[in-house]
């Protein structure tokens, strides 16, 4: 599951998601948290 925050734009979140979209496959994110950043992107 991914959570956008209500503030942000539909933009960053586009952007969020096809960063993580290119930049992993979907078995890295089996049991992941991804928690963004209020600048920039954060990955735990």
């Amino acid at each position: 599951m991914l959570l956008a925050l209500p503030s942000a734009s539909v933009s960053e979140v586009v952007e969020s998601l096809l960063i993580i979209w290119s930049s992993s496959r979907p078995e890295e994110w089996v049991n992941q948290i991804y928690l963004p950043s209020l600048g920039r992107h954060v990955f735990c």
